[in-house]
């Protein structure tokens, strides 16, 4: 009886344990098998024969850190209403929308408040691992961009703006070496101070985000806002990036240099308390620290 029931508990465990299924990504989306190798793991966990779990940790020297999760629920239809948390307390909706056009590839459309804001193949519906091509979409319909994927890897991407007119192509978003400014974390809050201390800046509680894309030859080009609700305070930190003197060492992925987008937040409390604090990190995130 002590050995039955030891065999039955080894049992159980393993189906509990199966249903967490694992993922390893390296640079670009490069799928790995050892964890050692991976920038970001993806865990699925299917709590009933409805509704799944996914969680994207980012793999760090310390701890992985939490990214982004999921909880999906799939309807009679298979649409999967799916509501998604990241890099804040408020949880936000999409719909995803599913069809198996050949054995192991789905072609998937997400929608969010009623339109359509990704397109595309996938080899797991629940999990995104992308194949082919990948359409994203701008609120209104308009293409934001078009990019091929191979084995989750990206290959290629054409980008527009919001208004429909070309923006730069060819552009990746992970790579083996990310760009760098050349002049250094110093010289980046200085100059960033020197702007601030010629101009009133409103009292807010005001997060920024300034895009941009460094060329293979190290210049700032496509420089944009991304997030911002106070127009005057936008233009004056996307000219402030506009100014910044020197290059930078560009991205290399594979040992080549490539086209890498890069985010630099700024994220204000008031005028000028917290300018103090600007840290520019090595992969050009420029922030600011309480």
């Amino acid at each position: 009886m002590y050995i039955k029931a030891i065999i039955i508990l080894l049992t159980m465990t393993g189906t509990l344990n199966a249903r967490d299924t694992v993922y390893y990504y390296g640079v670009n989306g490069k799928p790995v098998d050892e964890p050692g190798k991976a920038i970001e793991k993806i865990t699925v966990t299917r709590s009933s024969a409805s509704r799944y779990r996914v969680h994207h940790n980012l793999i760090t020297d310390e701890r992985p850190v939490r990214i982004r999760s999921e909880r999906i629920r799939i309807n009679q239809d298979g649409t999967q209403n799916i509501r998604y948390r990241e890099e804040t307390v408020f949880s936000k909706r999409y719909v995803r929308h599913t069809e198996e056009v050949e054995p192991g590839l789905y072609r998937f459309t997400e929608e969010m408040s009623g339109q359509i804001i990704r397109t595309g193949y996938t080899s797991s519906p629940y999990h995104l691992h992308l194949e082919g091509e990948v359409t994203e979409y701008y609120p209104g319909g308009v293409i934001k961009s078009v990019s091929t994927y191979n084995n989750n890897m990206l290959v290629f991407n054409r980008n527009y703006y919001p208004d429909g007119t070309e923006y730069i192509h060819d552009i990746f978003y992970s790579t083996d070496q990310p760009a760098t400014y050349s002049f250094g974390d110093e010289f980046f809050r200085r100059f960033v101070m020197s702007r601030v201390e010629e101009v009133d800046l409103p009292e807010m509680h005001q997060r920024i985000i300034i895009g941009a894309v460094v060329m293979e030859n190290g210049e700032l080009s496509g420089i944009r806002v991304l997030e911002g609700s106070i127009p005057s305070v936008n233009t004056f930190f996307r000219e402030t990036i506009e100014m910044l003197p020197g290059q930078w060492e560009p991205a290399r992925l594979h040992g080549e240099t490539v086209r890498s987008f890069i985010q630099i937040p700024f994220n204000l409390s008031s005028s000028r308390a917290e300018l103090r604090y600007l840290h520019l990190t090595k992969n050009g995130q420029l922030l600011f620290h309480d």
